[in-house]
C-alpha cells in the first residue's frame, strides 16, 4: 500500500530511496519511501526479546531486506529514536526503553545497509514535524506534540521552528520531576513523569498487582508480559484495579500538561503513541488535559491526526528538508 504524503526526488530528477525506521520500546516499524511516497511498510510488534543494540541492528537489517530496501543510487535512512542523541557524532547516548546506550547507530545503519547518509532524530520532534506538516499541526507556529508510550516524550515547535535547546535534549519532558524524591524510573533518577504515566509504568504496576492476586481482568496473563496497553484496556472493560492504575497515571499527567502549557505557551497541544489508540483512553487523556488549565480552549488538546503514523510522516520531512545539504541539524523555519 502507498501513502501518499508527497512526491520525494533527489537532485537532477533522480528519485532518491527513503528508508524511515521508527524505534519504540514496544515496537519497530519500518517503511520505505519512493517517489510516489510509502511503497512498502512492516512492523514488529514486540520488541521485547531484543535485548542489545547490535541485535536490534540485526533486526533492521532483516526488516530492510523484506522490505527490498535499496541505497542506490543515493539511499537515505531517516531513524526515529526514543531517547538522548549526540548529533555531531550521530550516536544514541541513551534510551531509557530501548537498548541503546553509548550506540554509533548512524556509523552500523550505514555499515551495514549502505546508504548514502543517515539522519538520527528524536522520535517527539519527527511525530511533531509530521503533525505539523501533514496533520492536526498544520498551520500553527507554536505547537507540543506529546508521545505517550512505553515512554514519555515531547516535540514542539516555537515560533515556527523546531525547538532543540543547548545541548539539543530539549523536549524529554518525561524525565521532568513530577513527585520529588518518588519512584525510580529507567534514566536512573526518581520521581519522573514517565514513571508515573507511560506503558512501562502501567505495565510495572499492573504486574505487581496481578502477582499479588489483583487486576483480574489480567489474571490470564503472565505478569512479566503484561503491557501498558493491556492495563488500559482491563480498566475500560471495568478492572476496578486497572481504572485505578489508569486514574493514577492521568493526574500526574496533567501536572506535566500543566507544566508544559505554562512553560512553552503552545496554541495547539497534540498527544499521539501508542497508548492514545484506545479511543476511550484517548479521550479522557484530552479531558484531563482540557481541564488542567483554565485559561485554555479545550479545543487546544486533540490527538494527532496522523496517529501511529505521525513519526514516520515526520521523519519523511526530515529527509526532504535535509536531502540537498550536507549540515542535516539546521535548525530552520519550517513554518
Amino acid at each position: 500500500m502507498t501513502t501518499t504524503w508527497g512526491h520525494l526526488r533527489a537532485p537532477h530528477g533522480q528519485t532518491e530511496p527513503i528508508l524511515l525506521i521508527d524505534i519504540g520500546g514496544s515496537k519497530l516499524e519500518m517503511a520505505v519511501a519512493r517517489d510516489s511516497g510509502i511503497a512498502e511498510r512492516k512492523r514488529v510488534e514486540t520488541m521485547r526479546d531484543v535485548q542489545s543494540a547490535r541485535h536490534l541492528v540485526d533486526l533492521i537489517v532483516d526488516m530492510s531486506l523484506g522490505l527490498g530496501w535499496n541505497p542506490r543510487p543515493a539511499g537515505v535512512i531517516v531513524a526515529a529514536v526514543p531517547g538522548w542523541i549526540d548529533r555531531d557524532e550521530q550516536r544514541v547516548i541513551h534510551s531509557a526503553n530501548v537498548p541503546l546506550v553509548d550506540f554509533p547507530l548512524a556509523e552500523e545503519l550505514q555499515r551495514r545497509l549502505g546508504a548514502a547518509r543517515v539522519i538520527l532524530e528524536d522520535d517527539a520532534n519527527c511525530g511533531v514535524l509530521g503533525e505539523h506538516a501533514r496533520g492536526a499541526a498544520r498551520g500553527h507556529r507554536d505547537v507540543a506534540y506529546l508521545s505517550l508510550s512505553t515512554g514519555v516524550g515531547m516535540g514542539a515547535i516555537v515560533g515556527g521552528r523546531l525547538m532543540r535547546g543547548a545541548t539539543r535534549r530539549a523536549g524529554e519532558v518525561g524525565h521532568m520531576t513530577v513527585v520529588p524524591d518518588g519512584r525510580q524510573c529507567g534514566c536512573g533518577r526518581r520521581g519522573c513523569l514517565e514513571a508515573y504515566f507511560s506503558g512501562r509504568a502501567l505495565a510495572q504496576a499492573a504486574a505487581q498487582a496481578a502477582s499479588a492476586g489483583g487486576a483480574p481482568g489480567l489474571a490470564s496473563l503472565d505478569p512479566s508480559v503484561i503491557t501498558g496497553r493491556d492495563v488500559v484496556e482491563a480498566a475500560y472493560a471495568g478492572d476496578g484495579d486497572c481504572q485505578e492504575m489508569i486514574h493514577d497515571a492521568l493526574t500526574h499527567l496533567a501536572v506535566g500538561v500543566q507544566a508544559i502549557c505554562a512553560v512553552f505557551d503552545p496554541a495547539l497541544v497534540v498527544f499521539g503513541g501508542g497508548l492514545m489508540k484506545n479511543a476511550a483512553f484517548a479521550a479522557d487523556v484530552l479531558q484531563v488535559a482540557g481541564t488542567c488549565d483554565r485559561s485554555r480552549d479545550p479545543s487546544s488538546f486533540v490527538g494527532a491526526e496522523l496517529g501511529g503514523d505521525a513519526v514516520l510522516a515526520g521523519a519523511l520531512v526530515l529527509a526532504e528538508r535535509n536531502r540537498s545539504t550536507k549540515e542535516t541539524e539546521q535548525c530552520r523555519d519550517i513554518s
